[in-house]
């Protein structure tokens, strides 16, 4: 661990007595460790030219991985910190743009309320299989038809067919039927074929529901209200 930050610091600074002046080590310690590192990769890392530091191709290869790895740490260690020993862990899967404008600003005051609950939030785009998925609750739009999991409702979403000025210009549209004959525009997250055909005029009505699996009785959504119990 040590000679990877040694390595990536001197790299970034392509220094070794700067790396060693950020590391709080000297410089010789900073140099061993590179040339450890070396010895072992059967690589060069680095290069003197005209008295400056380079990387070698590599010793560049070698830095992205570095990179990565101690990303990952930093970003586990930091998750371990916030973990306390009688934390429990709630999942949540949200598309995007509902868990920015609506699932975040509805979570205020949980985490006061239940301090012993953290919550994991991960974005995903698409509907996945949740009895394989590492989620507790998944929130997407849909009838609520799946496999595995109990569906609420939350509530309902108006759509409003929209199009290029030039081609309402062209193609006067003045029904869901008129529809028939024009190029559609699909969204991947939300696969929804063959619907024009019932579409009243003017907007679609759909339901959006959220689907959980495992749900803590804690975090309880109810069909009277969009609104979690916690608020």
């Amino acid at each position: 661990m040590t000679a990877l930050q040694c390595f990536e610091a001197a790299a970034r600074h392509l220094s070794f007595t700067r790396a060693a002046q950020e590391l709080h080590l000297t410089q010789s310690a900073v140099s061993k460790q590179v040339a450890q590192l070396e010895e072992m990769l059967r690589h060069h890392l680095f290069q003197r030219v005209r008295r400056r530091l380079q990387l070698t191709p590599a010793g560049s290869l070698y830095l992205a991985e570095v990179n990565k790895i101690l990303t990952q740490i930093d970003m586990s260690s930091r998750y371990i910190l916030s973990y306390g020993g009688e934390t429990e862990v709630l999942r949540v899967a949200t598309q995007p743009t509902f868990g920015a404008r609506w699932l975040i600003p509805a979570l205020k005051g949980f985490g006061k309320q239940y301090p012993n609950i953290h919550l994991e939030i991960r974005n995903e785009l698409e509907p996945f299989d949740l009895t394989q998925s590492r989620a507790d609750v998944a929130f997407f739009f849909g009838q609520g038809t799946w496999p595995g999991a109990t569906c609420v409702e939350l509530f309902g979403e108006e759509v409003v067919t929209v199009c290029a000025p030039d081609l309402l210009a062209s193609t006067p549209l003045g029904g869901a039927e008129d529809l028939a004959n024009t190029v559609l525009l699909q969204c991947t997250s939300r696969p929804r074929p063959g619907t024009t055909g019932s579409l009243p005029r003017g907007c679609i009505r759909q339901a959006a529901t959220m689907a959980r699996v495992s749900i803590l009785s804690t975090c309880a959504f109810t069909r009277r209200s969009p609104v979690a119990a916690w608020r």
